[in-house]
Parts: structure tokens; sequence; C-alpha cells
């Protein structure tokens, strides 16, 4: 029954000619365009999004590599691409159609969907294994994984080798670096160990300096104390100096009138016993002349 579907809706197929192909060639457009956009939402979806411009044109078929010139070179002409592609736009929206108003009856839409859809893969899966050819669609997945890993490892052999010795030598060069790098830590360690010590000891300097300028100044203030004490004792000193002057000076005064004084007490003295002699003769002539009477 697919086969019929897909015969009766080719424009590729046998007896379409003329004009009854051109409508068909365009739908067959419309198809791709659709697919295109589709396979495009679904790059995006799973992030893997092209960046060419041929990309651009046709991202979602040349990213899942069902474009025309990827069919082509798999051995697909234009004729099985366009029917390929009719038939992923049939059976896809078909099935969505069936699948929405199926579910929406159903108690639980999401689990009715999950089964429905876990069906229809297995039969996918295994839709070929009944018919003459006798393989199913994931043998034939299968085989065609074996064979593009088969092609890839072939292609990149070279490039393998190549990434293994690159990757060796970035190996030794890990190692060499793993044992610089357990290197640099020990000198760290030991750098940050002599770090503490002289920290330690810087520590203990800044402490001893603190005790001697504390010290130091607690000398200026004993120092500055002690001078202002001279300073004020020298003042004294000074002032006791100019009143022992004056004193000085008045001593000297009075040692002159004393020596004056005694000089003229001595002048006095000599006055008083020649006074005294004068007294003393004078009281001998009385004496005589009281005799003489």
């Amino acid at each position: 029954p697919a086969a019929l579907l897909l015969d009766s809706t080719d424009p590729f197929s046998p007896g379409r000619t003329g004009a009854s192909q051109q409508p068909n060639l365009l739908k067959g457009r419309a198809i791709e365009n659709w697919l295109n956009r589709t396979l495009c939402q679904a790059g995006k979806t799973h992030g893997d999004v092209g960046n060419s411009s041929a990309a651009k044109q046709m991202q979602g078929l040349a990213q899942f590599g069902v474009d025309a010139a990827a069919l082509e070179k798999l051995g697909l002409d234009a004729q099985q691409a366009e029917r390929v592609y009719r038939a992923m736009f049939v059976y896809s929206q078909g099935l969505h159609a069936v699948l929405q108003e199926a579910v929406g009856r159903a108690k639980s839409s999401s689990a009715a969907l999950l089964v429905l859809w876990r069906a229809f893969t297995a039969v996918m899966e295994h839709a070929g294994q009944s018919e003459e050819k006798g393989e199913s669609l994931a043998a034939l997945v299968q085989r065609g994984n074996e064979e593009e890993k088969a092609r890839v490892e072939s292609k990149y052999k070279e490039q393998i080798a190549t990434l293994q010795s690159q990757l060796h030598k970035l190996s030794q060069q890990r190692r060499a670096l793993q044992e610089e790098a357990a290197r640099l830590r020990e000198d760290e360690a030991r750098l940050r160990s002599e770090s503490e010590i002289y920290r330690a000891e810087l520590e203990t300097n800044i402490a001893k300096n603190d005790k001697e300028i504390k010290l130091r100044a607690d000398a200026e203030v004993r120092y500055l104390d002690k001078t202002r004490w001279a300073e004020s004792l020298q003042a004294q000193l000074d002032k006791e100096r100019r009143d022992s002057g004056v004193l000085r000076q008045q001593l000297k005064e009075e040692s002159t009138a004393k020596e004056l004084a005694q000089v003229e007490l001595e002048s006095m003295r000599t006055q008083v016993k020649v006074l005294e002699s004068q007294v003393t003769t004078y009281k001998q002539g009385i004496a005589e002349a009281a005799q003489q009477k």
C-alpha cells in the first residue's frame, strides 16, 4: 500500500508528462521547502545550526545530510530523492494527525502518545523482516552505521595516528609540566616558609624598633625635663650672681665707708689723746699753782 501511495502521488512516476507534471513539480518543490524548514527547526532544537552560505540556503536538508547533492553522492537520483521527500511529508503529517486525534480521546494523552510512539518506532525499525529481503530497517541502519564508521575510520586513520602522536607528545609535555608544577609547588612551599620566617623576624624587629623608639621618646622627654630644670637653675644662678654682684658692690662700699670711719676714728683718738695730754698738763699746772699759793 505504501508503494501504491507513493506511485499515485509521485510526480516522476511513468505516465506523468507535460502539463500534468508541472503542478506536481511545484508541489514537490513546496514539500522540499517545508521539509527543509522542519529539519532546520529540528537542527536549532538540537543546537546544530550551520554558519556557511550554503548551509543558510538549505540548512535543514544539508544539516541532516539529505539534500539533493548529498543524496546524489549516495547514489539516489532526483526522482528517488523526490519520492523520499514526499514520503517524509505524507507519513509524518498523516501520523501526526492520527496520533493527535487518537490521544485527544484518551484519558492520559501523554501516556497514550508515549505508548503509540514507542510501538510506531518499533514497527519502523523491524518493518522489512517479513518481506522478501528479510532485513529490517534497524538492521539496515546498523549496517549503514558500521559502513559509515569503517569509511570514517579509513578516511581519518592518518589523522587519528597524527592525533595519537600529538596526544603522546602532549602527554609527555603534560608529564613534564606536572613535574615542573610539582617543583614549583615545592619552591612555593619553601618560599612561603622562608616568607613566614622573614615575616616573624620582621615583626620581632618592628617590635624591638617600636620599643627602642618608645625608650628614645621617654629619654627625650626626660632630657627635655632636665634641660628645662637646668635652664631654670641657670636662671636662678644668674639671678643669684646678679644679687651677689650687688651685695659685693654694697660690701665694697661698706668696706670703703668702714675704712674711712676707721681713719676718722684714729684721727679722733689722736685728737682725744692730744686733748687728754692737754687736760693732764692743765691739771698739773693747776696743781702746781695751788701748791704755790
